[in-house]
């Protein structure tokens, strides 16, 4: 003589552990879990929240191509993170946009060696449009700007004091980063605000300023 089984959970007549009603309820929950361990929320819960990048990169001589390079491919591999944003613009005489991406995964070593070789393609036309290329790049967590003229060629270098205010008076602001040759560092530094988020670098000491923008990334997606 067998005893009759009840459900674990509802404690009714059951042919196993859980009773049909129990079991469906069981799935549904299940399901639901999945979604959410793999939904961007999840990401976003885990790792942060999301971060919008915006970076415009003017390049009219191979002296530091190499190196803005293995900044911006340091970017995508190692900082920006699934559920990011980042638009890559190509500044020149006028601003283009290479790409603009959501990353809803990690992206290949292939398409980040394509998409790096693109913006950073030298300049064949006079003329630096850094204040434009600020302005193309819209609103966004952070800025990062790579150049190896400054803002000598740019016929719009009177407004680039303006237009940065105006971008740092946004709080969701993390970072705006420039990063050009030494000799030009100074001269852009005194034509940006005060603002200990905007950071300033030559070849010199741009891995150090490089690790502080990280560092001002990594306190944003808290």
């Amino acid at each position: 003589m067998t005893c009759p089984m009840t459900c674990s959970v509802c404690g009714k007549p059951s042919n196993g552990l859980l009773c049909a009603l129990c079991l469906d309820q069981l799935r549904r929950v299940l399901c639901a879990l999945v979604l959410v361990l793999f939904s961007p929320v999840s990401h976003a819960l885990n790792f942060g929240k999301p971060v919008s990048f915006g970076v415009a990169v003017d390049m009219t001589s191979p002296h530091l191509a190499n190196q803005h390079r293995l900044v911006i491919e340091s970017l995508l591999t190692r900082v920006a993170r699934v559920g990011d944003s980042v638009q890559l613009v190509r500044i020149c005489n006028q601003p283009q946009t290479v790409a603009e991406l959501k990353l809803t995964s990690k992206l290949s070593t292939s398409a980040i060696k394509r998409l790096v070789s693109e913006v950073t393609k030298p300049c064949n036309t006079r003329g630096s449009a850094i204040t434009s290329g600020l302005e193309t790049l819209g609103s966004k967590n952070v800025y990062l700007i790579l150049s190896d003229g400054g803002l000598t060629d740019d016929n719009r270098r009177a407004d680039f004091t303006r237009v940065t205010r105006v971008v740092m008076s946004d709080r969701n602001v993390h970072a705006l980063a420039f990063f050009g040759l030494t000799s030009q560092r100074d001269s852009v530094k005194a034509q940006l605000p005060t603002d200990a988020r905007i950071l300033t670098a030559g070849s010199a000491d741009l891995s150090n300023v490089y690790a502080q923008l990280v560092a001002l990334i990594k306190a944003g997606r808290k």
